[in-house]
C-alpha cells in the first residue's frame, strides 16, 4: 500500500509560508533559492546535502519525484498541475516587460531648450517622464539648471515621439526641490500617457527593477532605450568626509540633511538623469536616475567618479507633487 502523499502538501505550505506577502503567482515566480523539505528531495532523488538549489533544479527534483514508488495518482496529478502552473507563470513574468514597454515609452521623453534663432533650434539636457495628469514632467533639477537666455526667445521644451513622428511641447518650470535634485515641468499645451509613483519604501536590495530614457541624448533619435538593473545596495546620499579638505559647500549641505539612495549595478549614461526607475512587472516608478547630484556628494573622495548609478527614490518624488498640488486644493 503506497504512503499518504501529505508531503506534496508540506511542501506548498513552505513555499506559501515563504511567500505570504507576494501575489499568488509571484509566490513562486519570484523564487531564486528556496529550501524543499528532505523527503521530497529524497523522492526526486537529489542528496539532503544539497538541498538550496536553484528552481531549475526544484523543478527536475518534482519531475524525478512524479515516477518515485511512493508518490500516488492524485499525488502526480498535483504536482504536475504545479509544474506547469509554475513554467508558465515564469515565462509570464520574462515577457512582462516586454508587455509593458508599449505603455511606459509614450510617457518617456526628452528634456531641453529650444530657441529659434539658434543652430540647431533644439538642444537636449536629460530625460523626463510624464505623471499625475499628462501634463505633469518629472526630470532631475540639474538637467533643468541652465539660465534661459529669454532675450532670445529661448523656452524649456520636450521632445516625444507620436505616430512614429517627433513632437515638441513648450514647458514652463514649475517647481524645484534642490535637496533632492528634483524638477517639476508643465506642458502648456496637450497631455501624454502618464506613469503611477510606486511606494519606494517597500524597495529591497535585490530586487531587479527598469529603466527607460535617452543615454547619449536625441543621437540616436527620439527613440527611449530600456536597461534592467538590481538594487545593489541602498545607502545614504552622503558619506562623512575622511579629512576636511575633502568638503565643500555641496556635501556640508548633503550631509545636514542625508537620505537613502538606491545604487544599481545597470549601466546609465548622462543622458538617462531623469529616466524613471520602474518596477518592470506593474510599471509603477520607485525611483529616478540621477548621474550628477548623487556621485558628487557619495563620491567627493574619489578623484574620478565611478561607473555607478544611482537613483532617487520615489517618495520624494511624491513630496514634490503633494506640495505643489496644495494651492491648488486650498483655493
Amino acid at each position: 500500500m503506497a504512503r499518504r502523499v501529505k508531503y506534496t502538501f508540506y511542501w506548498f505550505n513552505n513555499v506559501y509560508v515563504l511567500n505570504t506577502a507576494q501575489p499568488l503567482w509571484l509566490r513562486f515566480a519570484h523564487l531564486k533559492l528556496i529550501q524543499i523539505p528532505s523527503l521530497v528531495f529524497k523522492m526526486g532523488g537529489i542528496p539532503e546535502s544539497k538541498q538550496n538549489l536553484s528552481v531549475s533544479t526544484t523543478i527536475k527534483a518534482f519531475l524525478t519525484a512524479l515516477n518515485h514508488q511512493h508518490m500516488n495518482y492524485p499525488a502526480k496529478l498535483v504536482s504536475s498541475v504545479f509544474v506547469l502552473f509554475y513554467l508558465h507563470n515564469c515565462q509570464a513574468a520574462e515577457n512582462a516587460l516586454a508587455d509593458l514597454l508599449p505603455r511606459i515609452k509614450p510617457a518617456i521623453v526628452a528634456v531641453g531648450t529650444i530657441q529659434p534663432s539658434r543652430t540647431p533650434p533644439e538642444i537636449f539636457m536629460g530625460t523626463g517622464f510624464v505623471v499625475g495628469d499628462g501634463r505633469s514632467i518629472i526630470t532631475n533639477a540639474h538637467v533643468v539648471a541652465k539660465e534661459l537666455d529669454v532675450q532670445h526667445l529661448e523656452k524649456f521644451a520636450i521632445f516625444f515621439l507620436q505616430d512614429h513622428k517627433v513632437m515638441m511641447g513648450q514647458a514652463d518650470l514649475t517647481a524645484t526641490d534642490d535637496n533632492h535634485d528634483l524638477a517639476l515641468l508643465t506642458l502648456k499645451g496637450g497631455q501624454l500617457p502618464a506613469m503611477e509613483i510606486g511606494d519606494s519604501n517597500k524597495v529591497r536590495e535585490g530586487e531587479v527593477y527598469a529603466f527607460t530614457g535617452y543615454p547619449i541624448g536625441m543621437v540616436l533619435g527620439v527613440h527611449p532605450v530600456t536597461h534592467k538593473g538590481m538594487i545593489s545596495a541602498i545607502s545614504p546620499s552622503a558619506i562623512p568626509a575622511s579629512n576636511s579638505k575633502q568638503l565643500n559647500v555641496k556635501m556640508v549641505k548633503s550631509l545636514k540633511t542625508p537620505f537613502d539612495v538606491f545604487q544599481l549595478d545597470g549601466t546609465a549614461y548622462p543622458g538617462n538623469s531623469g529616466s524613471p526607475l520602474y518596477d518592470p512587472t506593474s510599471g509603477k516608478v520607485i525611483g529616478i536616475l540621477d548621474k550628477v547630484f548623487v556621485q558628487g556628494s557619495k563620491e567627493n573622495a574619489i578623484s574620478n567618479p565611478s561607473g555607478i548609478t544611482y537613483a532617487i527614490p520615489a517618495v520624494h518624488i511624491k513630496k514634490l507633487l503633494e506640495v505643489e498640488s496644495q494651492p491648488e486644493s486650498n483655493q
